[in-house]
């Protein structure tokens, strides 16, 4: 089962007696469907955003539970046919997942380490390194042995 919020939002001049029986049918739909209700936290009256069904407040109940996508369509219809409810958002909640250790990059990079793998080289010591290294003459003119006619 995943884990969902819900947040339903109330027409304002609703008693909290009739929000607490919406609350209660929300529960209710979530049991039946075999889901389980984590937390019902009831915000009260707050300003809108925006206005909505000319209405400038509406009072906001956030219902947290698990359950699967059935349960969450059945919840989202009993929205959709209340009149009372003048807007309602579900989400899944998404945990993150252990961290992973990053990806090597593709391209020229993975290429040469390929190469390297199917072709590897003895690994030089730091004194061999510095002595493998021969110093090239500046004139290519040093090279050549004198004349002699």
């Amino acid at each position: 089962m995943n884990q969902f919020e819900s947040i339903f939002i109330c027409k304002p001049d609703l008693p909290a007696e009739k929000v607490a029986s919406l609350t209660e049918k929300v529960k209710t739909i979530v049991t039946q469907s075999e889901g389980t209700v984590n937390l019902v936290n009831e915000w009260g009256k707050r300003r809108l955003a925006y206005p909505i069904a000319s209405q400038q407040e509406g009072i906001y109940v956030l219902v947290d539970f698990a359950g699967t996508g059935e349960t969450v369509k059945k919840v989202e219809t009993f929205y959709a046919m209340t009149e009372e409810v003048i807007r309602y958002l579900t989400v899944k909640k998404v945990f993150p997942s252990k961290k992973r250790a990053p990806r090597k990059p593709r391209g020229v990079q993975g290429a040469q380490s390929a190469q390297s793998a199917q072709n590897p080289q003895p690994a030089q010591t730091p004194q061999s390194a510095q002595g493998a290294r021969k110093e090239e003459p500046v004139n290519a003119a040093e090279n050549k042995a004198p004349r002699t006619e």
